[in-house]
């Protein structure tokens, strides 16, 4: 099984993908860059770096990036994402590129996900995080106004349509109750898997 947590930035993805990992015991993956492949770890890197000049050249290193990790899983244990192709398709459809091409882009590298879990935030809240964090992010993104994410949050319900996903209120909640929330519909859903295998054999 393989899902994924989404959200914009701040919304909390980092930290409650290590508690539903560390919950249901999946291995995580980190996007861009995750560490299982030197590709993976230079890309991240040059991401990071923000010395690019063509949006294109950014999409192209995130479709790598996702169908290079993709391609090392192995298909009998469980994964869960750090951000996935819906990042892509919101993020990149802001920075302008046609959202046709993106669209068709992401949706033929090979790239599968049982579920998204989309972290649903108040824009402020999320503003005010990354506000307060001293560590770099990608692409200056903590260096936008509030209405950047605004356009974001709604990107990426446009993308979430693409995929087989459950929106997540975030707000009011902790961090444990978010995470035990998408838990429990994890092992819902990995209760079904088994189910129609057994029926199968």
């Amino acid at each position: 099984m393989l899902v994924a947590i989404e959200g914009i930035n701040g919304s909390g993805k980092s930290t409650i993908t290590k508690l539903v990992a560390k919950a249901l015991d999946f291995e995580q993956i980190r996007f861009p860059g995750d560490d299982r492949t030197e590709l993976g770890v230079g890309i991240r890197k040059l991401l990071y770096s923000g010395n690019f000049e063509s949006a294109y050249a950014k999409l192209f290193l995130f479709l790598a990036d996702m169908a290079n990790t993709y391609s090392v899983l192995k298909y009998d244990k469980n994964y869960i994402a750090d951000r996935s192709i819906v990042s892509t398709l919101a993020y990149q459809s802001i920075e302008g590129m046609p959202k046709e091409l993106v669209y068709h882009c992401a949706m033929s590298s090979g790239v599968y996900l049982d579920h998204v879990f989309y972290l649903d935030i108040d824009t402020e809240i999320a503003f005010e995080r990354l506000n307060n964090r001293k560590e770099k992010t990608l692409e200056g993104f903590r260096d936008r106004e509030i209405e950047f994410y605004e356009k974001v949050d709604t990107e990426y319900r446009k993308a979430l349509e693409n995929v087989k996903h459950t929106v997540i209120d975030t707000n009011g909640k902790s961090e444990t109750q978010i995470a035990d929330e998408i838990v429990y519909s994890i092992k819902d859903m990995l209760n079904g898997k088994e189910k129609k295998r057994q029926e199968t054999k």
